[in-house]
């Protein structure tokens, strides 16, 4: 569809900084608001930030928001899976360019005061996301294409579905447009009128959300976070023929990166994998002991919670190479020779631990045997339950568990 006058003129905010109460993502026409609304529990990873506008989680203390959102370095909550966190640390984008938005960059990173440990963070998708289905993610308000943004809740997620596209006046963004299935509303130049199951289009309010697609992994990745939206011909952008900006995250992940690594002194993170675990780790302590590589001796110890995928972080004044052993209350001790703890970020020290020490002595053998054979098909709230017992975190001491403690009697973990 051709086009005369300066997009720059035609796009506008997906939301102002002062018009936190409006639309949400606008959905198709005949499907029920309850589809969007279950769509949008897929992605946990998506938040409120001042019971406003979203944020994204893309790191266990680090959120990813809209650039123009901005308003100075301030405290604010926000809320991830039904727990509020608090960020006090908002660091926008140097290549920001306010006078024209669709331009990209439009992003603003946010540190949060304590980890996340309830929601795991999202990945920033890699590839060419054009012709792809992407998922556009939201808070506010909602409304239909042919009626536009009408009143109703506001502050949840929403999720709707489009086929990315690029164009070539803007590059930095990727685009949807709102389809119906006619020619007439098939806005973007060179794109396909084809209508997605959830189609759903941002709108005011909509801010700082994103557009996700599934990665290689089969899981949710990021593409884009919700910047601008309008249209070419009236002036509702919210109906059929709108079209929706997202700025490309893959673009600025060296800025990204480079950002939460400078406010990451000394930080080391990974994960800890348990063998046979089914249920949740989220909250399992896990003893750290940072050790001289060459003396042996125990520099420091503390107790990390892990997070619901199993991540682990922690903050040492120390630095230099060290020796980090890792323990949790059913898994033997396993240790890393030789970890880096610099004036940066150390990533990716992961170590998977053998499970089955119900007793918590730093070997499997006849007393963790005796202590599942006591709680056997025990499930919580039971007089003989044992939640150490219940090796694999499934919520019952049965046969499996037997299984993990058999399979490795008489292992002994690393002093």
């Amino acid at each position: 569809m051709g086009y005369n006058k300066s997009m720059k003129s035609l796009l506008v905010f997906a939301l102002t900084v002062t018009a936190l109460a409006s639309s949400a993502v606008i959905r198709r026409d005949g499907f029920a608001d309850t589809l969007y609304l279950t769509q949008g529990q897929q992605f946990p990873f998506v938040g409120r930030i001042h019971s406003g506008p979203g944020g994204i989680l893309i790191n266990d203390e680090w959120m990813l928001t809209a650039g123009h959102l901005y308003t100075g370095n301030i405290t604010g909550s926000i809320k991830l899976g039904g727990i509020t966190y608090v960020a006090n640390g908002f660091v926008r984008d140097p290549l920001y360019n306010g006078g024209d938005i669709p331009l990209g960059y439009d992003f603003t990173l946010a540190k949060l005061t304590t980890r996340c440990l309830n929601v795991a963070p999202v990945k920033v998708f890699a590839g060419n996301p054009v012709g792809m289905l992407g998922y556009v993610v939201g808070l506010g308000l909602t409304g239909t294409g042919s009626v536009g943004a009408t009143t109703g809740s506001q502050g949840v997620v929403r999720a709707g579905t489009n086929i990315i596209e690029d164009f070539v006046d803007y590059p930095n963004d990727v685009w949807t447009d709102f389809d119906d299935g006619t020619a007439v509303n098939n806005a973007l130049p060179g794109s396909t009128s084809t209508v997605t199951a959830l189609e759903g289009q941002i709108a005011s309010g909509d801010s700082g959300g994103g557009i996700f697609v599934v990665g290689p992994s089969g899981k949710y990745e990021l593409v884009g976070v919700n910047s601008v939206s309008g249209r070419f011909s009236g002036s509702n952008p919210d109906l059929y023929g709108g079209i929706s900006g997202f700025a490309k995250v893959s673009l600025r992940l060296s800025w990204i990166n480079s950002t939460i690594e400078a406010g990451s002194a000394g930080k080391v993170s990974g994960f800890v994998n348990l063998q046979g675990l089914v249920g949740s780790p989220q909250g399992m302590n896990t003893e750290i002991v940072i050790r001289d590589i060459s003396t042996n001796n125990v520099l420091d110890t503390r107790t990390v919670p892990l997070a619901i995928d199993g991540s682990y972080s922690f903050v040492s004044p120390l630095r230099g190479n060290y020796k980090i052993g890792f323990k949790t209350p059913t898994g033997l001790r396993q240790s890393l020779a030789s970890v880096p703890i610099t004036s940066g970020w150390t990533q990716n020290q992961n170590v998977t631990l053998t499970n089955g020490d119900v007793v918590n002595d730093n070997v499997v053998d006849l007393s963790d045997y005796t202590a599942v054979a006591i709680a056997f098909n025990a499930t919580v709230g039971n007089p003989n339950w044992n939640a150490s017992a219940d090796l694999n975190r499934d919520g019952i001491v049965d046969l499996s568990d037997y299984t993990i403690v058999v399979s490795n009697f008489n292992a002994i973990g690393a002093p």
